[in-house]
């Protein structure tokens, strides 16, 4: 919950110079830059699930492969290139990703976890050779809970290296390895 209210915040106010300021517990991880950026937010259980990754020069890595339908999906997406990357958020829990579920063998866009936040969308920079982390719940942030019906999905990016693209426009697309979400029973 610590980690949603913090990403809820930091979509909030953006990167603001907030200082140097890390928090860690025996569950959660937060870290942020020295200028505030947000670099992590996750959780220490583990369950044996190596989750999933994609290779390339910007990969995208979960830390499951299968989800229980109240789970949370922590993902990170690996920039390797020699330049940075923009994308935007408000996607998923207002991150820079999109979800997708697969509906009768069609990639298909969901709002199980659909972004509230009431303002246009910021370009977030991924430096090159660092990585963004983001934590994906159902439901929306802060708002309303819901759970991930039991189906298959990936994630999807859309970035640029350009500072100075508009969203959708001179980007890359690329998506996670596919995942599940498992029925509980």
């Amino acid at each position: 919950m610590l980690c949603l209210l913090m990403q809820l915040f930091h979509r909030l106010f953006g990167n603001k110079e907030w200082g140097n300021y890390v928090f860690f517990s025996d569950e959660i991880n937060i870290s942020h830059t020295e200028k505030g950026t947000m670099t992590g937010c996750s959780s220490a259980s583990n369950s044996g699930d190596d989750g999933t990754s994609t290779s390339g020069p910007v990969s995208i890595r979960t830390d499951h492969s299968t989800y229980m339908p109240t789970d949370s999906i922590h993902v990170s997406v690996i920039n390797n290139l020699q330049t940075s990357i923009f994308a935007y958020d408000t996607r998923a829990s207002c991150t820079i990703l999109d979800l997708q579920m697969q509906v009768n063998g069609v990639w298909q866009g969901t709002n199980i976890a659909r972004c509230p936040l009431g303002r246009p969308a910021m370009r977030v920079e991924i430096p090159a050779g660092n990585t963004y982390s983001a934590m994906i719940q159902a439901g929306s942030l802060g708002i309303s809970q819901a759970s991930f019906p039991v189906g298959t999905y990936r994630l999807v990016l859309s970035y640029s290296t350009s500072a100075t693209s508009l969203p959708q426009q001179n980007t890359t697309t690329i998506y996670s390895a596919t995942f599940s979400v498992a029925s509980s029973s």
